[in-house]
């Protein structure tokens, strides 16, 4: 600072103060005052009233103008004497990058011809003040998204839920002989779809000629509504479009022909596979047993992927994660059956052994024990998981059995009592 004052440039300094505390720092002080004759310092208090008032300002307005083919927009009213519509329209994602991007001048070129400067645009965080989840960097959400993207963006239009936006005006005009509609929305905000936005904006990032080749040939959902600068309307939006009930993966692939495959499959042996929650089957047919997908998938793990210990406590990654490994890459149908009855057996030596407590989680041990060694008495086998569970220690503290079998340690080490005890018998 003394370099600063003693060139021949002009300097101006300011010196801060800044608390944590609610009021501003008192300025009339004495070694503030010298300090201000000594070095014609300006004077700045921050404190947190300052700052509250900083954090809490709104974004500037953000306005852009689209237009539409007439037949990719509905009109949607409340009642017939309202004179505020809001619209549903089909959006080709290009221009949803347009719209949100930070260049005010690209948001209001409608009839933009040359896409290319898209490519390097980006998202005005600004539209999503009032979205109420953040980015989830890792998310499986946009994983699909990207995927979607990538292999199949034709097909965006009917994987993805779409965007929700609230704006407090919204102008619409047909032209050209009403073949196409101008819209202009003022002060918009995206409610729901911030995950999406985001995804494609990214997507966009990753190369220049994915605005032209991908993004300007594929559509989104996009709901506009008039709030009219009504927060209360705009809360209730932001809390029901982001609160229904989530779907669980099992359930979304429940209606995969894979799953439908495996249900016709054992139905011929009269086995019910339950893909949802309370099916009980056709009332023309009797079945003789009944076994959940999601048990099917917990067995497929032990047996198939070798990992009991993630059978119990991995449930939520086999119909993600782990999906494609165990029920797509060289799965047989034909398989389905020992599978079913490998736990069946595993059940029923458990109970016919009343010393011994069962847990279902021994069960996934058992049938994995016995997909490597099929030739095994599986009271043998029983006898060495039991030991095994006996004997385990972990940093010499003890667990309980069910904490026991969800370590890897723990199947290692069943792994090698294995090898010593079947060869020696």
């Amino acid at each position: 600072m003394i370099d600063a004052l003693n060139s021949n440039n002009i300097w101006k300094i300011t010196y801060y103060s800044v608390s944590n505390e609610t009021n501003k720092i008192r300025l009339k002080d004495p070694h503030i005052d010298r300090l201000r004759a000594i070095y014609d310092l300006e004077v700045k208090s921050i404190s947190l009233d300052y700052i509250a008032d900083m954090m809490s300002l709104r974004p500037e307005p953000i306005c852009a103008s689209i237009l539409f083919d007439s037949s990719s927009i509905m009109p949607y009213v409340e009642h017939e004497l309202s004179s505020s519509k809001s619209y549903i329209v089909r959006m080709k994602a290009s221009e949803l990058i347009r719209i949100t991007s930070k260049d005010s001048v690209l948001r209001d070129d409608y009839n933009i011809e040359d896409i290319s400067p898209l490519s390097s645009t980006e998202l005005d965080y600004g539209v999503l003040f009032d979205n109420v989840r953040g980015f989830v960097l890792n998310s499986k959400y946009n994983t699909n998204i990207k995927k979607t993207l990538s292999d199949s963006p034709s097909k965006l239009f009917m994987y993805n839920n779409g965007i929700t936006m609230v704006a407090k005006e919204i102008h619409s005009e047909g032209i050209n002989g009403n073949r196409k509609q101008k819209m202009r929305i003022n002060d918009f905000q995206v409610l729901n779809g911030g995950q999406t936005l985001r995804t494609i904006h990214d997507f966009n990032k990753e190369s220049e000629k994915n605005i032209s080749d991908v993004l300007s040939e594929c559509e989104v959902l996009v709901r506009i509504f008039s709030s009219s600068g009504d927060d209360n309307t705009i809360n209730k939006i932001a809390e029901f479009t982001n609160s229904q009930n989530s779907i669980s993966t099992a359930d979304l692939k429940s209606l995969s022909s894979e799953q439908i495959d495996i249900e016709n499959y054992l139905a011929n042996f009269d086995i019910l596979y339950s893909r949802k929650s309370g099916d009980i089957g056709g009332s023309d047919k009797n079945y003789s047993y009944q076994i959940t997908m999601e048990k099917f998938g917990q067995l497929l793990l032990a047996i198939k992927k070798g990992e009991p210990d993630k059978s119990s406590n991995h449930k939520q990654y086999i119909f993600s994660k782990y999906y494609d490994e165990l029920f797509i890459d060289n799965f047989d149908i034909s398989e389905s059956l020992d599978v079913v009855n490998k736990y069946r057996y595993s059940v029923s030596a458990y109970y016919n052994r009343p010393d011994t407590v069962f847990m279902e989680q021994k069960v996934y041990y058992l049938v994995y024990m016995m997909s490597k060694y099929p030739s095994c008495d599986i009271n043998l086998l029983i006898d060495i998981l039991e030991d095994e569970i006996t004997a385990f220690r972990e940093d010499d503290k003890s667990l309980s059995d069910a904490r026991k079998m969800i370590q890897v340690r723990f199947r290692e080490g069943l792994e090698s009592s294995l090898k010593i005890k079947v060869i020696s018998e």
